[in-house]
């Protein structure tokens, strides 16, 4: 009924006509309620029922409601486009049915296992209508259906088959990763934001001479103090948002760790290198070097002062050392030589005499001696070399002036000799005539002189 107010009435009439005793209309006598309330309210619970049900229907999470046997009584479209059946398809089948055959057995326990008013949060593993699988979250709790009955269970069914996928991925990429850390000889230690042990590989395990169950869990200033060393610079790595790198001594492992930090949202990371035997190796180097440098300025001073010349070549035939005595002998200044070729210096090519002979030895290992004349320094030199990984080294010498003493001696030498055998020859002549004289000869009788030769001087014994 239309009010005065352009507002609407919903009324009920209960009555009855009243007639006069000769049948005559009088009127009515009855009741009239107002049930404008009542229709309003029942026409807000008509809106709410359809928009409830919009919002099922079109809900991207799927509804599954179950009677008390667990059989379907509703499901929403979602749930059966996650499984690839028609609704109708599902309504009074158990929902452990469309459960891999490895879920049923323990989804049948965990219903029977329930209890009233609990929610549970499970994921479960589907088939779908065509066999492949669909990862699910349900989440379900008890609800009331009808009077008097055995309460059903309505579960919201969340499809994370993408998250699983992604959580496979990502754990055959962290063992991977877990594989690769534990195979590297450098050690590795994940540390959270507050400093505490997430992950140590075996490396750092022996670096650190501690097991991996017994760090995990626990803050590294449990085992090291907070004043440590290395304590204070992943504090200050985390703090300042950068890495570190750094050697130093731990007192408590009694071993040089090289370390490399590196912060990041969750926590740090740590490569850690025990650095003990090099660092040893180092100090053994650095000592040997040490050695060696006196050694070698010994030698220079040796070399610089040694009559000989020594000249040094790299593997290419530069120049890389030229003594006092070198510099004298080839009247070169060292500066001049230092760096340059041997051919372009000298302007000589493999049939150089000298050269022919140093290639030689450098090309078999073997070292040699010789002297020769050199017609670029018109000089007589005697010569040593000696191959060696890094080039060639040589001494030398001008023996001219003992060539030429050499060739003199030579001529005397021959010169004596010569008398010498002279000498044999007259001796010789002079002994036939003594000792054969003829008797007949008158001229047997005849005085016979000996020659005597002594001290390259002649002269006549009578």
């Amino acid at each position: 009924v239309p009010g005065d107010r352009g507002q609407t009435y919903h009324l009920v009439t209960n009555g009855r006509p009243n007639f006069d005793g000769q049948g005559r209309f009088l009127g009515y006598r009855g009741t009239t309620t107002d049930r404008t309330r009542q229709r309003e309210a029942e026409a807000a619970a008509l809106e709410a029922e359809r928009k409830f049900r919009r919002i099922v229907e079109t809900a991207d999470e799927g509804i599954w409601i179950l009677d008390h046997e667990r059989r379907t009584t509703y499901v929403n479209p979602r749930i059966a486009e996650m499984l690839g059946y028609a609704p109708e398809e599902l309504i009074g089948r158990r929902h452990w049915e469309f459960l891999a055959p490895d879920d049923q057995a323990r989804a049948r326990q965990a219903s029977a296992q329930r209890a009233p008013g609990r929610v549970e949060k499970r994921e479960w593993r589907y088939v779908r209508k065509d066999g492949t699988s669909v990862w699910a979250l349900v989440t379900s709790n008890t609800i009331e259906l009808r009077d008097g009955e055995a309460p059903g269970v309505l579960g919201m069914i969340t499809d994370i088959t993408d998250l699983k996928r992604a959580e496979e991925v990502a754990l055959a990429a962290r063992n991977d990763m877990e594989g690769l850390l534990a195979s590297v000889s450098d050690g590795f230690v994940a540390f959270d934001n507050d400093l505490r042990f997430v992950y140590v590989n075996p490396a750092a395990e022996r670096a650190m001479q501690m097991r991996a169950v017994d760090m995990v869990g626990h803050r590294i200033s449990e085992f090291a103090g907070d004043e440590n060393i290395f304590v204070r610079c992943y504090k200050e790595a985390k703090r300042d948002g950068q890495a570190v790198s750094f050697t130093a001594y731990s007192d408590r492992f009694r071993a040089w760790h090289e370390i490399r930090a590196f912060p990041h949202a969750e926590g740090i990371t740590v490569f850690v290198r025990d650095m003990t035997q090099e660092r040893s190796s180092y100090l053994a180097r650095m000592e040997a070097d040490r050695q060696l440098r006196v050694t070698l300025e010994s030698n220079e001073k040796i070399i610089a002062g040694i009559p000989d010349g020594f000249i040094a070549f790299d593997t290419a035939w530069r120049f890389t050392h030229v003594n006092a005595a070198a510099e004298r002998i080839w009247n070169r200044r060292a500066d001049d030589l230092i760096g340059r070729s041997v051919y372009d210096v000298m302007k000589i090519d493999d049939s150089n005499p000298f050269q022919a002979v140093y290639r030689e030895s450098m090309e078999s290992g073997t070292p040699t001696g010789f002297a020769c004349h050199s017609s670029i320094f018109d000089k007589w030199i005697e010569v040593h070399g000696f191959p060696h990984a890094g080039g060639y080294a040589q001494f030398f010498r001008d023996v001219t002036e003992e060539r030429r003493s050499h060739r003199t001696l030579m001529k005397s030498q021959r010169k004596l000799e010569a008398a010498r055998e002279m000498n044999q020859r007259i001796f010789e002549t002079s002994l036939d005539l003594t000792t054969k004289p003829k008797r007949s000869d008158p001229r047997a009788c005849t005085r016979i002189h000996f020659f005597a030769i002594s001290k390259f001087r002649v002269r006549a014994i009578g």
